[in-house]
């Protein structure tokens, strides 16, 4: 078994996905001091009494310290190219849903599988200085604007959060 310590918060980079452990989802893109992750959010039917149904969607999650946070982050996905370079088109029977994939669209992206179609963050731009991510939806397929999965991303499983320097320990990452 691998274990993992969680990457210092002035070690992280913009820009660059990570995969650890999240309150909503174990792998997430770092920008602006926070991790944003594909993940189901609410859509409210006006009344908490009746069933409520989720969407994909983009939340944001604050870097994990010992009483506020909540993503620890483990591995940096820094070179999306690399780490793909030489796999082969995964067979959509392979896919499992709610995991997370390495793969083609428009340049390398990090998608999540719904079961039928693909996640990806797509920037949202409100300003010229604020930037926020929704969530686009690719089909399965060879060319854009589908996405091409490509490699299946293992996901971190907490363990226990340690005092000790500020990390938590992780297994089977």
């Amino acid at each position: 078994m691998c274990e993992r310590l969680q990457i210092p918060f002035d070690e992280l980079v913009e820009g660059v996905w990570y995969v650890g452990r999240g309150r909503n989802a174990n792998v997430g893109l770092y920008q602006d001091g926070c991790f944003s992750v594909i993940a189901d959010t609410l859509l409210y039917n006006g009344s908490f009494a009746t069933p409520q149904k989720t969407q994909p969607g983009c939340k944001s999650e604050p870097y994990f310290y010992p009483g506020h946070g909540c993503f620890q982050p483990f591995l940096a996905l820094s070179s999306l190219a690399l780490l793909t370079e030489g796999c082969a088109l995964i067979p959509a029977p392979e896919l499992r849903t709610g995991r997370f994939y390495i793969g083609e669209g428009s340049g390398f992206q990090v998608a999540r599988w719904e079961g039928n179609r693909f996640s990806l963050l797509k920037k949202h731009y409100v300003s010229d200085s604020v930037c926020h991510y929704d969530i686009e939806a690719r089909d399965y397929g060879e060319r854009s604007p589908f996405f091409r999965p490509l490699l299946e991303i293992g996901e971190g499983e907490v363990i226990v959060p340690m005092a000790e320097a500020n990390y938590a320990r992780v297994l089977r990452l």
